[in-house]
């Protein structure tokens, strides 16, 4: 488990009595965390999501904390509706490679990358496992331009295998995740006219990211991708 969650369970409200301490200068921002110290103080009762929530807290707040380094800017008001669904929707899980994905949700309420939360968000995002988590991130990076979807599914295996502590993955396992995908509405499998870079048109089916997949990704993404090719018109 990692070194965020070495801390006493009973530390949990101090830390975010901590966290409002430090946006004391944000009077909106302030009466979030009061909000959030009252709720989950008086509301939350089981250790294990205490623990869980803290642990998705310390990383939004390290995440932030890069984020603002980087673009100069400063923590932002977010309203305490938003805090209490991330919360409940997030509580539960205890598998590192999700909280990293309620992780930068928060980190963007924190930051005003993203001002408010559709409970529908957070539904989906609540959908995936890590494996598909682990595809949808680096979906861009492993999409191959082959007609069969055996040779496709066989062609991520093989890219995914190649990423730090994936090696193990089986193509059963991928398979099973890019059916997942396509069930839950993130990837479609089909034939599509893009432009490509000389200008012209190239027709090339494959998996591509739905309008849903891709809004659940710059949500949960740390850094927004670039755009995907738009298909051409017919």
């Amino acid at each position: 488990m990692n070194d965020l969650m070495n801390i006493d369970p009973n530390d949990f409200l101090q830390v975010l009595k901590n966290l409002k301490n430090a946006a004391s200068a944000i009077p909106q921002l302030k009466r979030v965390f009061d909000d959030m110290v009252g709720f989950i103080g008086d509301r939350v009762h089981h250790e294990r999501e205490k623990r869980n929530f803290l642990y998705v807290t310390r990383l939004a707040t390290l995440k932030a904390k890069a984020k603002l380094e980087r673009t100069g800017g400063k923590l932002t008001a977010f309203s305490f509706k938003d805090g209490r669904r991330l919360f409940e929707a997030s509580a539960d899980e205890d598998r590192e490679e999700l909280q990293a994905l309620w992780a930068s949700i928060l980190a963007k309420l924190m930051t005003g990358e993203t001002r408010t939360i559709r409970p529908e968000w957070l539904h989906f995002v609540g959908k995936l496992e890590p494996l598909d988590a682990l595809v949808l991130l680096h979906f861009d990076d492993v999409r191959p331009s082959l007609v069969s979807r055996e040779r496709q599914v066989s062609s991520i295996h093989y890219a995914l295998k190649r990423l730090q502590g994936a090696e193990e993955i089986s193509f059963a396992e991928v398979d099973l995740t890019l059916k997942h995908l396509e069930e839950i509405g993130f990837l479609v499998f089909e034939m599509r006219r893009l432009h490509n870079s000389s200008g012209g048109i190239t027709e090339d089916t494959g998996f591509y990211k739905t309008s849903l997949g891709k809004h659940i990704l710059d949500l949960v993404s740390d850094d927004k991708k670039e755009a995907s090719p738009s298909p051409a018109s017919s």
